[in-house]
């Protein structure tokens, strides 16, 4: 039964790695060796994620919703809310002030064996193209000694089908009532869904955890390249079954 799992979960993760384009030649244990040691990380500290964009939201969108998608990937991660009360009594919140310093002292703090960071570059939503491009890094660096075991840069486009159909003075009226409509549409969607639909394709490439049936199973699987681009359609969205 347990081979049987192992298949199925390859499969389907060459399936969406096939989707992206960007397989690696790489297998998960080459790109990640330190998840593949007598002593893996096991749990995770989400920090903050830095935003270096015009959209002050854009920084809750994705920090609360990567917690569950780490947590399917067999890991133990701390909760947002008494993550982000306990930094914020530890003037800790900043996570600009520790991506490049000692996290020594977070592990000691919460027992965390990993902190990941993560800085959005990019959200854009485009207001003809019914579209919203989003640009972000993620880092996994483990408190025992600064090593990043794991990064990712993703470019990740969330846009609304639109089909013009006709001609003429016909198809132009049928275009800008689609147009007007998916503007109205994009202007009700749920951000975070689009934030949680990008953190779960990109930790995809996050080798599984302890508390995953897959745990150190996927050691030779083929990884996705450290740059990742994808797009999802919100008339199509491949990833809401999870």
């Amino acid at each position: 039964m347990k081979q049987k799992n192992i298949f199925f979960a390859t499969v389907i993760l060459l399936l969406l790695f096939s989707s992206c384009g960007v397989t690696s030649k790489l297998t998960q244990a080459e790109r990640a060796p330190a998840f593949y040691t007598e002593n893996p990380p096991v749990s995770i500290l989400v920090m903050p994620p830095i935003n270096q964009t015009t959209n002050v939201e854009a920084k809750d969108f994705f920090y609360y919703t990567m917690n569950q998608c780490l947590g399917d990937s067999g890991y133990y991660v701390f909760p947002p809310l008494l993550s982000m009360q306990t930094l914020q009594n530890e003037s800790a919140y900043d996570s600009e002030l520790f991506i490049n310093g000692d996290i020594a002292p977070f592990g000691g703090l919460f027992g965390a064996d990993m902190l990941l960071f993560t800085t959005i570059t990019k959200w854009y939503k485009h207001p003809i193209l019914s579209r919203i491009d989003i640009e972000i890094k993620y880092e996994l660096r483990t408190t025992k000694d600064n090593a990043t075991v794991w990064h990712q840069n993703t470019q990740y486009s969330y846009k609304l089908t639109a089909n013009m159909a006709g001609g003429g003075l016909i198809g132009l009226a049928s275009f800008l009532i689609q147009k007007i409509a998916n503007s109205v549409t994009t202007a009700i969607t749920d951000y975070a869904l689009v934030a949680w639909n990008c953190n779960k394709t990109s930790f995809i490439n996050v080798p599984y955890g302890k508390y995953s049936k897959w745990f150190q199973a996927d050691g030779d699987w083929k990884g996705l390249k450290d740059d990742l681009k994808f797009s999802t359609s919100a008339l199509n969205h491949p990833y809401t079954s999870y």
